[in-house]
């Protein structure tokens, strides 16, 4: 029996395991199934693309478990990273490193089959786990009205504007960054994510939390759709006496039993046909 929803995550992922126990108490546990990561490079594949493009994967599990992926209503893919392929592990670094690339194709393929299915949907930063950049958030937030941390960086000093602070390895800093706040606090990148932690706001669908949700709530939902997201996470730091936005996860740790629940009914709304687009 092929289950109606498909939770993809690393082995010990507690937040994974607490969103396929909540859709298992909704929906019985024929209908939910859990596949770790590292179970991927064992599973039997059958991959087929269309002329349309469309693909169609089966899976044989280790287990001897069948999956056909056409018949699944939704996934969410926590997966961080492509899974080895132990096969591999003794032969020359360049047989190894094509199959990985090869692996690593079939793998965004597949997760690319399930479209709109797919929590969240493949995409250029989003396949197999990958992380959409940090800047590239930082200047959608900024364009929200977010706060964000002054961040200057450029390969050579002269390409820097006037102002800008002593060199460092990451880059110079303190810079008047064009169509950002001059009273933004100024901080490398690499500073940002070591800031004093200040709250945080999870997106899963309509559902908006965390300790700033009604700060900056709406602002954190708008970005992850404009996006393509539709489960991330929004960490908020205080940098030189100002409170910014630190970072973005798009695979975010469930702090409560409430965010758990709201990842579960997302993930409910997209098998209904209720939640096709971000």
């Amino acid at each position: 029996m092929t289950p109606d929803f498909l939770v993809i995550a690393p082995a010990g992922d507690a937040s994974a395991g607490a969103v396929a126990a909540a859709l298992t108490r909704r929906h019985g546990a024929g209908r939910v199934a859990q596949l770790p990561t590292g179970q991927l490079a064992r599973c039997r594949w059958t991959h087929r693309v269309a002329p349309d493009g469309a693909a169609r994967t089966r899976l044989r599990r280790p287990d001897g478990a069948a999956l056909d992926c056409a018949h699944v209503r939704c996934v969410l893919d926590r997966m961080l990273a492509p899974p080895t392929l132990p096969r591999f592990a003794r032969s020359h670094p360049k047989d190894r490193d094509y199959a990985a690339a090869e692996f690593h194709a079939l793998l965004a393929s597949w997760l690319a089959g399930f479209g709109p299915r797919l929590i969240n949907p493949a995409g250029p930063w989003t396949l197999v786990g990958g992380r959409r950049p940090r800047r590239a958030w930082m200047l959608d937030a900024a364009s929200r009205g977010l706060p964000v941390p002054r961040d200057a960086r450029a390969t050579a000093g002269r390409l820097l504007p006037a102002d800008a602070g002593p060199p460092s390895r990451a880059g110079r800093t303190n810079a008047a960054l064009p169509g950002l706040p001059d009273a933004l606090p100024a901080c490398r990148g690499d500073e940002a994510a070591r800031g004093a932690p200040a709250g945080r706001v999870l997106i899963a669908g309509d559902f908006v939390g965390g300790s700033l949700a009604g700060a900056f709530g709406e602002a954190c939902r708008h970005l992850a759709g404009g996006a393509g997201y539709r489960l991330a996470g929004f960490a908020f730091s205080r940098i030189g006496g100002r409170l910014v936005l630190s970072d973005v996860d798009t695979v975010p740790a469930l702090a409560d039993e409430a965010e758990v629940e709201a990842v579960a009914r997302l993930l409910a709304d997209v098998a209904a046909g209720a939640g096709g687009g971000p």
